[in-house]
């Protein structure tokens, strides 16, 4: 697939989980190219933050509420869905249950196109939770007749994600912990290209459908490490500590560092072909991009709405 679609005047987003670390960024950037946009969002509070004037909380979210905001045969773009249990919502049902809502108010508002951002080896055989509910996830959206683009991500890097801030906490306190050898491998993203990827995906004006793998090279978690030590960490001390004593610590904290499920998912170490090219969007290592995004991280910035 070598299609170079670019954003039309008439390309109309509605974009689910509008306030997380990729939705957030997607809804800005979406603005600043003059796309219409409806973010769907689950705190008020958080929309505000946005500066959006319209947006829709998505207990709201039905075809009437797209109907009324002018965005129905639009573009669908679903990027809600947790790595961890959360209060009142687990997992599963963050993935699963959000996604058939999904996928039901977009049959009936006649939405054009389904974007969703998935993960890399996901099967329903998987023993994970996560990978197999993106399973489940993706075979929703594969059977409802709705043109869609599946995007597999490893890990999808940039300030506010779901590893960096918290290394850059255990560099400022001295002392950074990996857990076990830290040679298991992932293949890292930076977010700014997945969004350019994810509005191409969205301006596609045929009607096939695709699941495109979003994967850079691959280098161990020891490695990154590594690379923000060398930017951050002089005088920080890396500790490799058993697995067994972070999944103690997940079984025993209510809002562990890693989950068992995340610590399982970090020390896969499944490896793909490297993308080099999606949508016409060249797809940069992590070590391509990192010193132009990590310094400006606030390690105490926390990961908002997935």
């Amino acid at each position: 697939m070598t299609t170079t679609a670019q954003p039309s005047s008439e390309l109309k987003l509605i974009v689910t989980g509008a306030t997380g670390f990729i939705g957030s960024r997607l809804v800005a950037s979406a603005k600043s190219k003059g796309i219409a946009t409806l973010p769907v969002v689950r705190s008020v509070e958080k929309a505000r933050q946005l500066g959006f004037e319209r947006w829709l909380l998505f207990e709201e979210l039905d075809r009437r509420k797209l109907v009324e905001a002018g965005v129905d045969y639009s573009v669908l773009v679903h990027l809600v869905g947790a790595s961890r249990d959360e209060p009142g919502c687990s997992l599963r049902d963050s993935i699963v249950k959000t996604t058939e809502r999904v996928v039901s108010v977009a049959q009936g508002a006649e939405v054009q196109r389904l974007v969703y951002m998935s993960g890399y080896g996901v099967s329903h055989d998987s023993s994970e939770v996560y990978f197999r509910s993106k399973a489940e996830a993706e075979k929703i959206v594969q059977d409802s007749g709705i043109p869609y683009i599946i995007l597999r991500a490893s890990y999808v890097l940039g300030p506010g994600d779901e590893i960096t801030p918290h290394l850059l906490q255990e560099f400022q306190s001295g002392l950074v912990e990996i857990p076990g050898d830290g040679s298991y491998r992932f293949q890292p993203v930076y977010v700014e290209d997945v969004i350019d990827v994810i509005i191409r995906a969205a301006s596609l004006e045929e009607n096939e459908s695709y699941s495109i793998d979003l994967l850079g090279p691959a280098i161990s978690f020891s490695t990154y490490v590594d690379l923000l030590s060398a930017r951050f960490g002089e005088h920080a001390i890396i500790r490799h500590e058993k697995f067994e004593t972070f999944i103690r610590r997940a079984t025993l904290s209510s809002d562990p560092v890693f989950t068992t499920s995340e610590l399982a998912i970090l020390a896969c170490d499944l490896v793909g072909p490297v993308t080099e090219n999606c949508l016409g969007v060249r797809i940069r290592g992590i070590e391509e991009t990192l010193d132009g995004w990590v310094k400006t991280i606030d390690p105490s910035l926390s990961v908002s709405e997935h």
